[in-house]
């Protein structure tokens, strides 16, 4: 049997992906479906394309447009889909004629796909939702420190993704080892991105398309610093394809018998499993659930009085375990977005601020405040 259609391949894509702590906040966290839902768009649009790069057949493109429609709608970070449209387009077929008549023609087949990018970017502007991306929740930096670091420190994710100290709750910086994952992150930090050049540089066409997808999606999320590395979910399929795809060509070089291929991918499974239930996220999950599963069930019960609100704050927060502010607001906004289904301005503070607030009537009209005590949520305001 031929190595390169050996089924094993395609399972160590989907064992790596099913254990891969990269997408784990995607599974868990409150209104987190539209990564679900915008990897399902575009998985299916670049996979719909290359069939019509493949096969000619008209349909197929119709069936990328479509799904690139659903991936726009799921999440801003579909934008993403149009470049990397662009780049099948040039990969996914060997082509004879000169590289620029090859560009132009891929700049005609996917100059719908641009343009439905640009709908989507003017649906935001005159809907007035880019008002939720003020300074106090994200920011943009195109050409600060965040770029690099981000799209570095998500390659270092994928390479070593148990790496949670100083992020989320579970592991510090000043224990042991806190420190022992800091420093292999670091230097998974250097391999992903001498990894990733490596393949641009050396790759075959389908490995340099691959990277160039990976590259592309990590994009958008760069240029939002509250965008930590890990939220990209369709990535991590991304980077699974990838890392089989390069398992299958060293096995090819090493010819063997199907039960040795099996046995070190079952290991790796195996390996994965066990290593989810020891590492720090999981507890760290564990925290996030118990404290927001309670006021997931109080404000359904106040979701009507709460829908009249311009905006809500929250005193004494159950999730105030969180290593910082801004991850407790986060949890609190996810957890208010029930309530309407326009984005509602959220806030969160401790006894003693509200306290401050309160005294010196510092609270704006049309702001409803709730105060979580004994696991109850009371209406202060």
């Amino acid at each position: 049997m031929a190595l390169h259609t050996l089924p094993e391949l395609s399972f160590l894509a989907a064992a790596l992906f099913a254990t891969h702590f990269a997408h784990w906040e995607n599974a868990v966290w409150i209104g987190t479906l539209d990564d679900f839902t915008l990897a399902t768009g575009i998985v299916g649009a670049l996979l719909a394309y290359d069939r019509f790069r493949q096969t000619g057949d008209r349909r197929w493109y119709v069936v990328s447009l479509v799904a690139t429609a659903a991936a726009l709608l799921s999440k801003e970070t579909g934008v993403a889909l149009a470049p990397m449209i662009l780049v099948t387009d040039l990969l996914s077929r060997s082509d004879p004629r000169p590289w620029t008549q090859r560009l132009t023609g891929a700049l005609r087949r996917s100059a719908p796909f641009f343009a439905l990018c640009l709908l989507l970017a003017a649906a935001i502007v005159l809907s007035g939702i880019l008002g939720r991306y003020s300074t106090d929740i994200a920011s943009f930096s195109l050409f600060g420190r965040h770029v690099p670091r981000h799209g570095a420190g998500y390659l270092a994710w994928m390479v070593f993704p148990f790496q949670t100290a100083g992020i989320i709750p579970g592991v510090t910086n000043d224990d042991w080892l806190g420190q022992l994952f800091l420093t292999i992150f670091a230097i998974a930090r250097i391999l992903g991105v001498l990894g990733l050049g490596w393949l641009l540089w050396r790759g075959s066409d389908r490995q340099r398309m691959l990277a160039l997808w990976l590259v592309l999606i990590i994009l958008p999320y760069t240029f939002r610093t509250v965008m930590f590395p890990r939220y990209a979910y369709p990535a991590t399929a991304l980077f699974a394809v990838l890392a089989a795809q390069l398992a299958g060509q060293f096995l090819r070089r090493r010819p063997t018998q199907g039960w040795l291929v099996r046995a070190p991918i079952l290991a790796f499974v195996t390996a994965s499993v066990l290593l989810l239930y020891v590492s720090p996220s999981v507890e760290a999950f564990k925290q996030y659930a118990r404290a927001g599963h309670p006021i997931v069930e109080a404000v359904s019960q106040q979701r009507a009085t709460m829908a009249a609100a311009r905006e809500l704050w929250l005193v004494d927060p159950p999730a105030f375990s969180a290593p910082e502010v801004r991850a407790r607001d986060r949890m609190w906004s996810q957890i208010a977005s029930l309530v309407r289904d326009s984005p509602i301005p959220t806030r969160t503070m401790l006894w003693p601020e509200w306290q401050t607030h309160a005294s010196e009537n510092q609270v704006p009209p049309g702001v409803q405040v709730y105060h979580w005590h004994n696991d109850q949520l009371r209406r202060l305001r």
